[in-house]
């Protein structure tokens, strides 16, 4: 009720909306199928197989998404999120007379803005995203283009566990991958520090960093001034940003 108020004060009625679901809301699983061919049934065969995906919550309370990948071997990508929270959220956006045209994963987001993004290097090893909040950061990794693996980890403010949950979880990434490169460190979010602490976290890693700002890069336009609490920083929009860009892709 809360966010539909305040979409319905900032003059926001009747606009046609499309939005991001949080990472935190979302959960993603790559599905290699067996035999080497795509399945008649694919949600039938995960039903059989669905301890496997070790999901939060049973299969019959998410809405599931499948989307097939361009890899060697037939794959696809997962996406499950609560079937009652998404009904809440298209309710929010009904209840303030907004037009909801889509909603997507954060992390679908986040992975098609690496694909789009002007100076994204790509790496044999793949790419490490940290989101970089406050009270609680996650980290997502990437290879060639597709999220492998995800981790929620301390907020920023708890300073000395973040760096050693984030050790924990990149040893455990290369163990998986003997013999690569380390992954490039990428960070955006709300609380993304100042250089100075970013690359002391860098250097305790072992790994090269670079923040993702849409604003800075000129991928989104800045908005004008305005009185009331600031606009996010530039490094919390590179989601709205994936979002943007599935017309430059075609998606």
């Amino acid at each position: 009720d809360l966010l539909g108020d305040l979409l319905v004060e900032r003059g926001f009625a009747g606009a046609r909306v499309e939005a991001v679901l949080p990472a935190t809301a979302c959960q993603c699983r790559l599905v290699r199928w067996p035999e080497g061919c795509w399945p008649e049934a694919p949600q039938r065969l995960l039903a059989r197989h669905e301890a496997t995906l070790q999901l939060r919550g049973a299969l019959s309370s998410l809405d599931l998404q499948l989307m097939p990948l361009a890899l060697a071997q037939p794959t696809s990508l997962a996406l499950a999120v609560s079937s009652q929270l998404l009904e809440r959220w298209i309710a929010v956006f009904s209840q303030a007379g907004l037009s909801l045209v889509r909603m997507e994963a954060a992390q679908l987001c986040l992975c098609r803005a690496l694909g789009t993004w002007p100076s994204a290097p790509g790496r044999g090893s793949g790419i490490a995203l940290l989101q970089m909040d406050a009270l609680a950061c996650s980290l997502l990794m990437v290879e060639q283009g597709v999220p492998c693996y995800e981790r929620n980890l301390p907020g920023l403010e708890q300073g000395a566990d973040l760096e050693q949950a984030l050790q924990r979880t990149l040893q455990f990434w290369r163990q998986q991958r003997p013999g690569g490169d380390a992954p490039l460190l990428l960070c955006h979010g709300s609380a993304v520090p100042e250089r100075e602490r970013l690359n002391a976290l860098a250097a305790a890693l072992e790994l090269t960093v670079q923040v993702l700002d849409p604003l800075a890069e000129g991928c989104l336009q800045a908005a004008p001034p305005h009185e009331g609490p600031p606009w996010p920083p530039g490094s919390a929009l590179l989601p709205l940003w994936g979002l943007l860009a599935a017309e430059a892709v075609g998606s």
